[in-house]
C-alpha cells in the first residue's frame, strides 16, 4: 500500500548527478562531494565563498565579493582578504580548473559542477510553465530543507541578507507548486495526496489559512473528523500566537459544518468513519496461573539452592512477555531482578541485551565498586560506568585474542558473584531471547559453566518458530539438566469470559461471546485485544455479539494490525514509518531527521502513537509496543520510499554522531549508499573486535566483503581487491577466534585463489605461515611440519628476511609440539644465527624461550636456565607482559624439580603479579598449575586437589566442548594429586580423555601417571602397558629422559605387585641408571625406593637397606609430587626392623607416621583423610 507523497523527499534528477564532476547541495545542511567522497573546505568564510559562486551562473566580480563579505573594511583590505581566501579554496577543491581567476572576476565552471539549487530552479520553472502534474510532483519531491539551513556566517550581514533573499525565493517557488498540486489533486479526488501536499504547504508557511481551510476541507471529505478538528484547533492556535486574530468566518464554518455532520450520523447509529485508530485494550492478566505457578517454583528450595532456567515460549502475542512482566513485578521483593530483551535488527549489535540486563539492576554500582582491580579493568571496556569506581589506575588492557572474550565474561560473572546473596537470588529476564545478540548468548552459556558456586537464575521467553536460534543454549541447558520449559496457549473461554466483564464488553452472563471470541483470536490475547478495541470504536447501541457479527474480521493477526494502521492520518502514518525504519530504540532528534517533520509535529504525532499504544516510552527513548507493529508498518513501505527513509536515518545516524556503526552500516546499505555501508561496517567490525565480540566482528567483515562487487564510487577495481585481501585474512583470523575452524579453512583458500589470479596481491611466505600456524592450532602437526620443512627447503630467505624468521620461529614451535626437540634446537638456533634479517625483542625472547623448555625437557638445565634469561632480558626490554609471565612460570618449574622449592616460590609470586594484570583464562589456568603444583611438591595434596580444580573449571569453560589437550602441568599434577587421595577411577576417566587429544611431546607423563592410577586399582599388567609406552616414546621419539627413568621405575612397582622381584630389579637398576645422568633429584629417589624394595622382597635385606638409605640421603626438603617421604621412611623402618635393629626401625616408622598425620590434618573432609591414609600403606 502507498503511504503518499513524504515532505522534504529528496530526488536528485539522475542524468544531471552522472554528468557532474562535483555535486554540490545547498539544501538543509550544506554538503560538497566528489566520486561519492565528501569534500572539506576548511573555514567558514571560505564555504561561504565557495556556495556564493556555485550558484551564481555567470561571472562574479571581485568588487561584488569584497562588498559582500567585507563591506566595512578598506577595499585594498578586502581584495587582499578575497585573493588569500581564493588560494585556500582552490587547493580544498579536486578540479584545479574549475574555479579561474582574472584581474578584476571570478569564474566557477559550471559545466562541471552539479548543484541541487540549479536543479531546483530548473524543475520548478518547468513545473510551473507545462502544469502537469507529474511535473509539479517532481519539483515538489526536490524540496527539503531551507536553503544553508543553520549557516551563519559572524560579521558578514550582507552575506546574511543575501542567503535570507535566496530561501524567500526558493519557499516562494515551493509554494506555489504545492498550491497548484493541492488544488489538482483536490480536482481529481486524490485527497490523501492533497493532504501531504497541503501538509508540506503548511511546514513551509503555516500562517497561510486559506490550506488550513483546505486542509479541513480533505480531512472531512475522507471522513476524518478527528483530523479536521484538530487541524481547526491547530489553525486556530498559529493564528492567535503569531498575529493574534481569530480565524475567518469561513474557517469557522468549516469547523460547525463538521460538528453537524458528527452529530448527525451519531443519530443515524451509524459508525462514524474516522482515521484514528481504536485504542488497543489493556486487558487484565487472566488465563495464566498455572504458568506462573510453574515460574514460582524458582523460590521453592530445591531451585533456590542451585541453578535453574524457566523457558516461556509460544506464538506472538500470546502473552509471554505479559507473564514475564507479571512475574517480576510480583516477585521483586523476593530477589534482584535484571531485566534485558533482545531486539529485531539489532542481532548483531554484541553484548547489547547483557548489558541492559546489568544496567536495569539498582544495585550494580554497588557490584561495580566490590570487583578486583583486573575485572574492573575489562569490564570497563563494555560497561564505561565501571571507571568511575576504579581505585587504581588502568592500564591497557594486556590480553591474548583466544581468552580475550572469555575474560570479559568472567568480569561480568564476577559482577553477578558480588550482587548474589543467598536470602536475596539474583534472577536474569530475557524477553525475547531469539534475538538476542550472539555475544550476549555466549555471555549466558559462559554462565552456566561458572554455576558450581553460585546458582545462576534466569527466565527468557522465546517465540515457537524462533526455536532454532536458541537451539544450542536450550540443548547445553537439557545436558545440565537445567532447563524448565513452559509452553503457552490460547487462552480458554472462561479466561476470555473474565476479561470481557472487566472491560464490560458482555451483554449478559452467556458465555456466546467469549466463546465466539474464541473461535476468532485462537485465544491469542494481543488479537484478542485488537478485536475487542475494534467492537468498543463501534458507538451503535447494539448488542457486542452483533457488533461481532457485523466487523469484517481480518485473516490473521498481521491483517488486523495493518487495517490498525491504515486509519491513522498522514503525518502519524509518516512518524510510524520512520519508527519502523529505525526499529530499535529511538528519540525524537533521529526520528525527526528521519521523518523530514518539524519538532513540534514529530512531538505531537509521538503523542497520539503513544495515547493509541502504537508506541511506548521508555525515558528520552520511544519503541514500539509490540515488534508484531514495527514489523507490519515496514513490510508496507513502497520500496523507493523505503530507501528514502533509510538514507535518511543513516545522514541522521552521522550527523547527530550517534556511535552505533551496526545501525547507521544497515540504514545505508537499505538506502543503496554502497561505500558509506562498507564504511561503517568496517567500523562496526573494528569496534567490536576491540570488545573482544569476535562472531559480530566477523558478521560484519563478512557484508564488507559482500559488498565489495566492483563498481563502487571512489575505488578503482586494484584497491577493491586489495582491500578483499584484507578482509579475507582479517575474517579467518576472527573465524579461528571463535572456533568456526571450516570457515577458516575457506578464507585461507579464498585468499589464495584470489592471489593466484592477480599475482601482484601475492605474499604467498606469509600465506604459508599463516597456514603453518593454522595446522599447529588444529593439532595438525604433521601436516604444520611438512609445510614447513617444505617451504625451508625451497623457498628464499633474501626476498623477505622478516617473514623467513617468523616462518624459522613456527617451524621450530612446530617440532617442539610434535615431539622432535633435537630439530627443533637446530631451526630455532638457525633463526637466532641468521643474517639476513634481524629480529626484535619480542621474536628474540620467544625463541630463548623455547630454547630453555627444549633444553629443560633434554634435562640440559644449565643452558635451560641460560636461555630463560636470555628471554628475561628480551621480554622486558619489549614490555611483551605474557612472554615475561611465560619466563616466571618456566622457571618455577625447573626450580621446583630441581627441588628449590623457596626459589619456584619467588619466581610464582612474581609470575602471579604479572598475571593479575594480564587479562586471559590461560595465563591464569598456568598460574594456577604452578601454584597447585607447589602445594604438591609440599604434600599439600588436598590443597593443592582444589586449586588444580579450580583451573579445570577455567578450562572447560573457555574451551567448552572443543577437543582442546590440556596443559601438562594441570593434568599430571592435578592426576598425581588424586593418586595421593586414592580417587585414582575419575583420574583414570580424565587421564584417558587427554591422551586422545594431547601432543607427542605431553603423552609420556600422561601415560605414567595413567599407569600409576592402574596399580592403585590392582591393575599391574594395564599399568605396564602405559610405562612401556612412556618409555619408548622417551627414548626413541621425543628424548626425553626424566620419563624414561619414571617409566622404568613405575615398571619396577608393577613387577613387584606382580611378585616378579628378579624383574623388579632388573628394571629398578635401569630406572637408577637413566636417573644418574640427570639432574632431577625426584627420578633418583623413586628409582633407589623401587630398587630397595625389589631387593627386600627378593630377600637381600643389605642391598635393600644400601639403596632406601640412597633414596633418604637425597630426599631431604625435596618435593614429593612421585613419591611421599613418609613411604621411603616406612620401609626404611621395615627393612631396618627385619634386620633386627628394633629401636632404629621404631625411629624410622614413627616419623614416617608423623610425616603421614601431618599431610592427612591438611586435609579437612574426613572420607579423603582417610583415603589418603590407606593409600599410602597401599604402595606395601
Amino acid at each position: 500500500m502507498s503511504w503518499g507523497m513524504m515532505p522534504g523527499q529528496i530526488e536528485i534528477d539522475a542524468r544531471d548527478r552522472e554528468n557532474s564532476c562535483l555535486q554540490v547541495y545547498l539544501f538543509g545542511h550544506p554538503q560538497i562531494t566528489w566520486q561519492g567522497q565528501q569534500i572539506l573546505i576548511p573555514r567558514a568564510r571560505v564555504r561561504a565563498i565557495f556556495y556564493y559562486l556555485s550558484i551564481r551562473p555567470h561571472t562574479v566580480a571581485r568588487s561584488e565579493l569584497c562588498y559582500l563579505f567585507w563591506p566595512d573594511i578598506p577595499d585594498r583590505t578586502a581584495r587582499r582578504n578575497l585573493s588569500h581566501l581564493l588560494t585556500h579554496l582552490r587547493r580544498a577543491l579536486p578540479l584545479q580548473l574549475i574555479l579561474t581567476e582574472g584581474r578584476n572576476q571570478i569564474t566557477l565552471d559550471h559545466n562541471q559542477i552539479f548543484s541541487d539549487v540549479h536543479n531546483f530552479e530548473k524543475i520548478c520553472q518547468q513545473a510551473l510553465v507545462s502544469m502537469k502534474t507529474s511535473d509539479l510532483e517532481h519539483a515538489a519531491s526536490i524540496w527539503s530543507h531551507p536553503f544553508l539551513s543553520g549557516c551563519e556566517l559572524a560579521h558578514a550581514p550582507n552575506f546574511d541578507d543575501w542567503v535570507t533573499r535566496i530561501r524567500l525565493e526558493h519557499e516562494k517557488a515551493i509554494l506555489n507548486v504545492l498550491r497548484v498540486l493541492v488544488e489538482r489533486y483536490f480536482e481529481t479526488s486524490r485527497y490523501q495526496q492533497a493532504i501531504t501536499a497541503a501538509t508540506s504547504f503548511l511546514e513551509i508557511d503555516p500562517l497561510v489559512e486559506d490550506m488550513h481551510r483546505t486542509l479541513i476541507k480533505l480531512f472531512t471529505l475522507i471522513g476524518d473528523y478527528s483530523s479536521a478538528i484538530r487541524q481547526f484547533r491547530l489553525c486556530a492556535a498559529i493564528l492567535h500566537a503569531e498575529l493574534e486574530i481569530e480565524p475567518s468566518t469561513e474557517t469557522w464554518a468549516c469547523y460547525r459544518s463538521i460538528q453537524d455532520k458528527m452529530h448527525e450520523q451519531a443519530r443515524n447509529n451509524s459508525p462514524i468513519p474516522s482515521a484514528i485508530p481504536p485504542r488497543r485494550m489493556e486487558i487484565p492478566f487472566v488465563g495464566r496461573q498455572n504458568s506462573l505457578a510453574g515460574l514460582s517454583m524458582i523460590f521453592e528450595k530445591t531451585h533456590l539452592a542451585g541453578s535453574s532456567v524457566f523457558f516461556i515460549s509460544g506464538e506472538p502475542g500470546i502473552g509471554k512477555t505479559a507473564l514475564l512482566t507479571y512475574f517480576t513485578s510480583t516477585h521483586k521483593a523476593e530477589a534482584t531482578f535484571l531485566s534485558g530483551a533482545g531486539s529485531p535488527g539489532a542481532e548483531n549489535i554484541p553484548y547489547l541485551t547483557i548489558l541492559q540486563a546489568f544496567r536495569s539492576c539498582h544495585s550494580l554500582e554497588q557490584g561495580l565498586m566490590k570487583l578486583a582491580p583486573r575485572y574492573q579493568d575489562m569490564a570497563a571496556l563494555i560497561l564505561p560506568e565501571t571507571r568511575r569506581h576504579m581505585t587504581h589506575s588502568s592500564p591497557s588492557i594486556l590480553t591474548i585474542p583466544e581468552d580475550a572474550q572469555s575474560w570479559l565474561f568472567e568480569a561480568l560473572w564476577q559482577i553477578l558473584v558480588t550482587l548474589h546473596t543467598h536470602n536475596h537470588p539474583i534472577i536474569l529476564c530475557i524477553d525475547d531471547l531469539h534475538w538476542t545478540d550472539k555475544a550476549s548468548m555466549a555471555c549466558l552459556a559462559y554462565f552456566f559453566c561458572r554455576t558450581s558456586n553460585v546458582p545462576f537464575k534466569m527466565v527468557a521467553t522465546c517465540r515457537t518458530e524462533q526455536a532454532q536460534k536458541v537451539s544450542e543454549l536450550r540443548h547445553q541447558l537439557i545436558r545440565r539438566g537445567l532447563l524448565n520449559e513452559i509452553l503457552l496457549e490460547g487462552l480458554s473461554i472462561a479466561a476470555i469470559k473474565e476479561i470481557t466483564d472487566s472491560v464490560e464488553c458482555a451483554d449478559d452472563d452467556s458465555d456466546a461471546l467469549p466463546r465466539q471470541l474464541q473461535q476468532i483470536s485462537g485465544g491469542n490475547p494481543f488479537f484478542l485485544s485488537e478485536t475487542l478495541a475494534a467492537i468498543h470504536a463501534d458507538p451503535r447501541p447494539i448488542p457486542m455479539l452483533q457488533k461481532l457479527s457485523s466487523l469484517e474480521l481480518p485473516s490473521s493477526l498481521s491483517d488486523a494490525i495493518l487495517r490498525r494502521l491504515c486509519r491513522l492520518p498522514t503525518i502519524e502514518r509518516q512518524i510510524l514509518e520512520a519508527g519502523a525504519v529505525l526499529g530499535t530504540e529511538f528519540d525524537v532528534e533521529l526520528l525527526r531527521y528521519t521523518s523530514g517533520h518539524r519538532e513540534l509535529e514529530t512531538l505531537d504525532a509521538l503523542e497520539r502513537l503513544t495515547e493509541n499504544q502504537i508506541f511506548g516510552s521508555r525515558g528520552s527513548t520511544y519503541h514500539f509496543r509490540h515488534n508484531l507493529l514495527q514489523r507490519v508498518a515496514l513490510e508496507n513501505i513502497k520500496p523507493a520510499r523505503k530507501r528514502i527513509l533509510n538514507r535518511r536515518a543513516g545522514n541522521a545516524m552521522v550527523t547527530l554522531q550517534r556511535r552505533d556503526p551496526t545501525r547507521t552500516a544497515q540504514y545505508f546499505l537499505n538506502g543503496g549508499e554502497t561505500h558509506q555501508a562498507i564504511q561503517h561496517f568496517t567500523l562496526a567490525a573494528d569496534q567490536y573486535q576491540a570488545a573482544f565480540a569476535w562472531r559480530e566482528a566477523e558478521i560484519h567483515t563478512t557484508q564488507c566483503l559482500d559488498l565489495l562487487q566492483p563498481p563502487i564510487a571512489g575505488w578503482t577495481p586494484d584497491e577493491i581487491l586489495e582491500k578483499k585481501v584484507h578482509l579475507l585474512s582479517q575474517r579467518a583470523r576472527l573465524r579461528q577466534l571463535h572456533g568456526d575452524i571450516p570457515g577458516r579453512k575457506e578464507d585461507i583458500q579464498a585468499m589464495a585463489a584470489v592471489e593466484h589470479a592477480f599475482p601482484k596481491y601475492a605474499n604467498h611466505l606469509s600465506m604459508t605461515i599463516d597456514q603453518i600456524h593454522y595446522l599447529n592450532l588444529d593439532a595438525e602437526h604433521e601436516l604444520a611440519r611438512d609445510l614447513g620443512e617444505n617451504t625451508l627447503r625451497h623457498g628464499n630467505p633474501h626476498k623477505d628476511p622478516s617473514a623467513w624468521l617468523r616462518l624459522l620461529i613456527e617451524v621450530g614451535t612446530t617440532h617442539y609440539e610434535i615431539g622432535h626437540p633435537q630439530r627443533a634446537l637446530e631451526v630455532f638456533t638457525s633463526a637466532l644465527d641468521n643474517p639476513i634479517g634481524s629480529l626484535d625483542d619480542q621474536q628474540q625472547g620467544q625463541i630463548h624461550h623455547f630454547l630453555g623448555r627444549l633444553h629443560s625437557h633434554l634435562g640440559q638445565i644449565p643452558e635451560a636456565l641460560l636461555h630463560l634469561e636470555h628471554a628475561l632480558h628480551c621480554h622486558t626490554d619489549s614490555g611483551d607482559q605474557k612472554g615475561l609471565f611465560s619466563d616466571h612460570i618456566q622457571f618455577c618449574s625447573i626450580h621446583l624439580k630441581l627441588g628449590n622449592i623457596e626459589v619456584a616460590e619467588e619466581y610464582l609470586r612474581r609470575a602471579a603479579a604479572l598475571c593479575s594484570r594480564y587479562a586471559s583464562p590461560s595465563v591464569e589456568i598456568h598460574k594456577l598449575c604452578a601454584q597447585a603444583t607447589l602445594d604438591l611438591y609440599r604434600g599439600a595434596y588436598a590443597q593443592a586437589s582444589t586449586t588444580f580444580f579450580e583451573a579445570w573449571d577455567l578450562h572447560d569453560s573457555l574451551y567448552g566442548d572443543r577437543k582442546t589437550a590440556p596443559p601438562e602441568p594441570l593434568i599430571c599434577g592435578w592426576s598425581l594429586t588424586q593418586l595421593h587421595l586414592a580417587n585414582s577411577r575419575p583420574a583414570i576417566s580424565r587421564l584417558e580423555s587427554a591422551i586422545e587429544v594431547c601432543h607427542c611431546r605431553q603423552r609420556g607423563g600422561i601415560l605414567i601417571t595413567l599407569g600409576l592410577h592402574q596399580l592403585a586399582i590392582h591393575r599391574p599388567r594395564k599399568a605396564r602397558t602405559h610405562f612401556n609406552e612412556a618409555i619408548n616414546l622417551a627414548k626413541h621419539t621425543c628424548e626425553r629422559a626424566e620419563n624414561h627413568a619414571l617409566g622404568q621405575a613405575g615398571l619396577a612397582r608393577a613387577s613387584r605387585m606382580l611378585k616378579q622381584s628378579g624383574q623388579a630389579i632388573a628394571e629398578a637398576r635401569q630406572a637408577v641408571e637413566v636417573a644418574a645422568d640427570l639432574p632431577f633429584a625426584h627420578c633418583k629417589i623413586w628409582a633407589f625406593f623401587e630398587y630397595a624394595y625389589a631387593y627386600h622382597l627378593d630377600g637381600q635385606p643389605d642391598q635393600a637397606l644400601t639403596h632406601v638409605l640412597s633414596a633418604l640421603d637425597l630426599a631431604g626438603d625435596h618435593h614429593q609430587a612421585w613419591l611421599g617421604n613418609e613411604s621411603i621412611y616406612e620401609l626404611y623402618g621395615r627393612l631396618l626392623e627385619a634386620s633386627g635393629a628394633a629401636r632404629a626401625a621404631e625411629s624410622a616408622l614413627r616419623t614416617a607416621h608423623e610425616i603421614r598425620n601431618a599431610k592427612a590434618a591438611a586435609i579437612p573432609d574426613a572420607a579423603r583423610r582417610q583415603a589418603y591414609l590407606q593409600a599410602g600403606m597401599n604402595i606395601f
